[in-house]
């Protein structure tokens, strides 16, 4: 959920537009990402399953996740940027009470789900019979309706249930590793190490959906960073200076605006938590006017901890962007996923001839350039400029 309503907040409270801005994908050349992988694979699941079905091989297994991997990597490669995939480790405890009640939300959408595909089932196999009757006709109007109206369940519940399995997280790393991708997987949550890599310099940006990496610490988030030209990047150094706080009131002020890790204090809303906590100092000195009824369960101690003390594995120099393994990409994704030899032949394509050949080490930049003028020129026709002749 990452923190409510921040956006709004921002929207709210921020003047100064250098804080929030559109910037050119293309600007992200050769700048080193850190990919809040979990969003991502999420997001794409869900645009597949909004068509009420997985991706499938030819022998019947799920490759969604292989897809989403695959089409996330060479979108980002096409622009030039140098990724890292950071995977999600084990939930903190910290965020018990959030993951039960998200399984118990999966475990709804599951029986919603078997229901509707039986039910769906069932009128396709009615209405395979033609209509006989002004009442045949009528009741496969009904049928019909019931029919629309279970897809749209079904679509909305899929999403519900739409996330990847451990499995299918250690398949996309097995394949970024052929490829020479490197991944990071996180002790907890992905979005502290995201935030870590960006702090320490190892990345200039986190791309994820989830604003809590700012409150993690991460200078820059980019949102919206997808095949379209142009990206969103928040600075969060700008943000605090435009408002005026320290980073440590501005992890209070995520808090009070709710997080996944403590409820929060009834009262405190969008216009007024930024005057309350710049008058009190932080979250204690607004407890101590006593003008508030605080819930036992407003873990903010807790939160404040887990936002700041976050555990994290150090990567210094240990990051490298590989050539690809070119005969184990083909035997994976043909052998494990039934590619077939043309598809693998395009991918491999793109990274031997793209600029993937530069991040990794196998062409310098000028040899890179050179060749893709040769290419161009090799594809040009023959154009002759001379005159028609009758």
């Amino acid at each position: 959920m990452g923190i409510k309503n921040l956006n709004k907040f921002f929207a709210l409270h921020l003047k100064n537009p250098l804080t929030i801005k559109d910037i050119s994908t293309n600007s992200l050349k050769d700048k080193v990402i850190a990919i809040d992988s979990s969003i991502y694979l999420y997001k794409f699941i869900c645009a597949i399953k909004n068509n009420c079905t997985d991706l499938y091989s030819v022998d019947g297994q799920v490759i969604t996740h292989i897809q989403a991997i695959l089409t996330k990597l060479f979108s980002l490669l096409k622009r030039k940027i140098k990724p890292i995939f950071v995977f999600d480790g084990k939930p903190p405890e910290a965020k018990n009470d959030v993951s039960q009640a998200r399984s118990e939300k999966k475990s709804v959408a599951k029986s919603k789900i078997d229901k509707c595909r039986i039910r769906i089932s069932e009128i396709r196999k009615i209405m395979k019979t033609p209509p006989e009757s002004t009442e045949d006709i009528e009741h496969y109007k009904r049928l019909f309706t019931e029919f629309m109206e279970m897809r749209n369940t079904l679509k909305k519940a899929l999403k519900s249930n739409a996330g990847f399995s451990t499995d299918q997280s250690e398949d996309c790393k097995e394949l970024l590793k052929v490829i020479g991708i490197p991944y990071i997987n996180s002790l907890e949550e992905a979005d502290p190490q995201c935030s870590y890599l960006v702090k320490s310099g190892l990345a200039f940006a986190v791309a994820s959906e989830d604003m809590d990496i700012l409150t993690f610490g991460a200078d820059k988030l980019i949102t919206s960073l997808t095949s379209k030209d142009v990206c969103k990047i928040y600075d969060l150094k700008l943000i605090l200076i435009d408002l005026e706080i320290t980073y440590s009131q501005f992890v209070d002020i995520c808090i009070l605006l709710k997080c996944d890790y403590t409820c929060t204090i009834r009262g405190l809303g969008l216009k007024n938590i930024l005057s309350q906590i710049k008058k009190h100092k932080n979250i204690e000195g607004i407890i101590a006017t006593g003008k508030y009824t605080i819930s036992e369960d407003f873990n903010y101690i807790i939160a404040r901890k887990m936002f700041i003390e976050s555990k994290i594995i150090p990567h210094e120099n240990k990051i490298k962007w590989n050539a690809p393994n070119y005969v184990a990409l083909k035997e994976l994704l043909q052998q494990k996923y039934s590619y077939t030899d043309d598809e693998i032949g395009r991918l491999s394509n793109v990274l031997k001839g793209g600029y993937y050949s530069v991040i990794s080490g196998g062409k310098t930049a000028e040899t890179y350039q050179k060749d893709c003028v040769n290419f161009r020129q090799s594809r040009r026709p023959n154009v002759s400029f001379e005159s028609d002749e009758e």
